[in-house]
């Protein structure tokens, strides 16, 4: 099962070139990483029949990201993204470290180039939430601009 495991999957990121906001590139990570942490725990139940990397595919990720999408096990993310800054920081502080997406490599290019080391379908399932594509063989996300990315992973809690 793939809980527990870090693997790394790499991440494209479109910028148009220009500077990038700290603060715009802070809040993505941030509320991504939520999302991932939130997908990771809420639905590792459904990760049972995945056993490796191999057994990520489009019809899997597409149900995961769907179910995820209509079930009420979102609820609890979206209260957490209500919390002011002091409040999420010590929401954070509690998180348990298993669930934590780091940042193995970064190259700032156009685009941006971002490796991850997580939970393969977590990430692949925040990837689409996150209004994101990924690629199997070997896994590859491509999350959509920071600007467009952050609106999508907002307003995916809003319909609430």
């Amino acid at each position: 099962m793939l809980t527990g495991v870090a693997e790394e999957v790499a991440a494209t990121i479109y910028t148009d070139g220009n500077n990038i906001d700290l603060f715009d590139l802070g809040d993505y990570f941030m509320i991504f990483s939520l999302l991932y942490r939130d997908i990771s725990i809420t639905m590792s139940s459904d990760f049972r029949y995945i056993s490796s990397i191999q057994d990520i595919n489009q019809e899997s990720v597409t149900y995961l990201a769907e179910k995820y999408r209509s079930s009420e096990k979102s609820l609890e993310f979206y209260r957490n993204m209500q919390l002011d800054l002091f409040e999420y920081i010590r929401y954070r502080d509690r998180l348990d470290k298993r669930y934590r997406l780091a940042i193995r490599d970064i190259k700032r290019e156009n685009p941006l180039l971002v490796v991850f080391e997580g939970i393969a379908i977590s990430l692949a399932v925040a990837a689409i939430l996150s209004g994101g594509k990924y690629e199997i063989g070997p896994l590859r996300v491509e999350l959509p601009p920071i600007a467009k990315g952050l609106e999508e992973l907002i307003s995916l809690f809003r319909k609430k």
